[in-house]
């Protein structure tokens, strides 16, 4: 049992059941994804997926990286730094990796100033606009990385 406000991120298991908060963790999972649930209060409030298949952009552009697939919070509980929280979970995680890259990439859509803010303070810098589309067609994300080695 934990405190109240005490904010948990907890590994997913890839045979996890799995709700309509959650799915879109899980869909086209691959065998270089990892999954985690952000829980608060005993209820799932968000989660991280990364991943080692990397776009074309992030691949050309940045070399070897993991790049964060999705990070969410769900919306009664964003601007309370929760999605902070996941992002810096998702730093410390992959410096206990030494198998895998030491770079982070994203990608997030133009007009998401908020998340662009987010990953802007903790040192994540703009690398390019990539094409692929994300939840509406014909919208550009911009690619970010941050290097861990520094």
């Amino acid at each position: 049992m934990t405190r109240s406000g005490q904010l948990r991120i907890v590994s997913a298991r890839r045979d996890a059941s799995r709700d309509a908060t959650t799915q879109y963790l899980f869909d086209e999972l691959g065998p270089d994804d990892w999954v985690w649930l952000a829980i608060l209060d005993d209820q799932v409030i968000g989660g991280l997926r990364l991943t080692l298949a990397s776009g074309a952009t992030g691949v050309e552009v940045i070399g070897a990286n993991v790049m964060v697939h999705t990070v969410s919070v769900h919306e009664p509980r964003r601007g309370t730094g929760h999605g902070r929280a996941v992002m810096e979970f998702a730093e410390q995680w992959l410096r206990t990796r030494p198998d895998l890259p030491t770079t982070l990439s994203l990608a997030v859509e133009v007009d998401n100033t908020t998340a662009m803010g987010l990953y802007e303070s903790l040192g994540y810098r703009f690398i390019g606009v990539d094409g692929e589309r994300l939840t509406t067609p014909d919208r550009r994300c911009f690619v970010m990385a941050k290097s861990l080695d520094a």
